[in-house]
């Protein structure tokens, strides 16, 4: 049946019953790379990657239309989706970019501690991630090579953290170590 269709793309994978074969005509790349065959396949597997979605997603690319706001409609937690993608080392980093420059999402706080450094790195190049007391110290104890391009990202709001207010107050304790690194740079 799939070698039958090959050269044609599905354009709506909810549209087969049989959930071991949406498996099969995703990883044979016949399905139109849509943001609802994505979702929707996302959502059959238990709100998971699996190797046939990152296949496809590898292949074809995610469509521009595969937003934060797109993905709150289907009912599916924006965060969730996007640390999915995030987490999935099977997804080439040019297409986890791409995903995540247009997704639209900003994450209060980095709460993995796992995750690939370069996966993090798209995270901070992308705006992805909120630049707060809770993301700077998770970068300073996990990823603390990639402290000087999250401050780099927004110096300004970074200033606002580790210089003292008008009262003195500290957000987060000031590193030397830091700002010779951003100087540097």
């Amino acid at each position: 049946y799939v070698n039958r269709l090959s050269g044609v793309e599905l354009s709506d994978l909810s549209k087969v019953a049989e959930p071991a074969l949406r498996t099969l005509l995703m990883e044979c790349g016949l399905v139109v790379s849509s943001a609802d065959n994505i979702v929707g396949y996302f959502k059959d597997c238990g709100m998971r990657i699996d190797n046939a979605l990152s296949a496809l997603v590898n292949k074809k690319s995610a469509p521009p239309t595969l937003t934060a706001e797109f993905v709150k409609q289907q009912g599916v937690d924006q965060e969730l989706f996007l640390l999915a993608f995030v987490k999935c080392c099977e997804i080439d980093l040019s297409i986890l970019k791409a995903l995540v420059g247009q997704y639209g999402y900003i994450l209060d706080a980095l709460v993995d501690r796992e995750l690939d450094d370069k996966r993090v790195l798209v995270l901070i190049e992308s705006g992805s991630l909120s630049l707060n007391v809770d993301s700077l110290y998770t970068l300073r104890g996990y990823y603390d090579h990639l402290v000087v391009d999250f401050a780099l990202s927004d110096i300004d709001g970074y200033l606002d953290l580790v210089l003292p207010d008008e009262y003195g107050n500290l957000a987060c304790p000031f590193s030397e170590e830091e700002a010779l690194c951003l100087l540097d740079s």
